[in-house]
């Protein structure tokens, strides 16, 4: 059984301005270090055309498993992420992948960009975790859930700090809406 996370988020920058930052990189690796909840080393991005992949790495902190687990892993978990965006239409979306090394556990993700106005717009994260462990499975799987929940939303709160550039309409790859 999956644990399911939903994570929105309000942005201070309409849809362009964020698919900029999804295609900056120095941005994805602020935003990775910033992240106190889970330190993620940048790993990669591929921003051709009207997709976007990036891809990062980090150390499952133990705090994020319950400890009577502990003695139990042959190391300390680590996680690879990896998230696919389509910003080539109207409505950016993506999918996004969890894979966890020396746990028993990953998950999927889907994601949504929407505007709210013309200098707003929302983050929309649907991600399911599963963990397959005898007995202890639903416990982890719940407590990596809640973890996963307050990195997001600490990392969704880092597109205010950092600044969102202001990108004309048409200049982020997308079609202009108002051809």
């Amino acid at each position: 059984m999956a644990t399911l996370v939903r994570v929105s988020m309000d942005l201070p920058g309409p849809v362009n301005s964020v698919v900029a930052l999804l295609r900056n990189e120095d941005f994805l690796r602020w935003r990775c270090a910033q992240n106190r909840e889970l330190r993620e080393s940048f790993v990669s991005l591929d921003a051709g055309g009207g997709l976007v992949r990036f891809a990062s790495s980090a150390r499952l902190p133990l705090t994020w498993v319950p400890e009577r687990v502990h003695r139990y892993l042959p190391m300390s978990p680590q996680i690879s992420r990896e998230e696919r965006w389509d910003v080539g239409g109207a409505a950016p979306a993506g999918t996004g992948g969890y894979d966890v090394v020396g746990l028993p556990a990953r998950a999927q993700a889907s994601m949504e960009l929407r505007p709210l106005g013309a200098d707003r717009s929302r983050i929309d994260y649907r991600i399911e975790v599963m963990v397959t462990a005898p007995l202890v499975g639903s416990t982890i799987e719940r407590m990596v859930a809640q973890k996963v929940t307050t990195a997001l939303r600490h990392e969704l709160a880092g597109y205010g700090r950092y600044g969102l550039p202001a990108v004309p309409a048409g200049e982020d790859g997308r079609a202009d809406p108002r051809r």
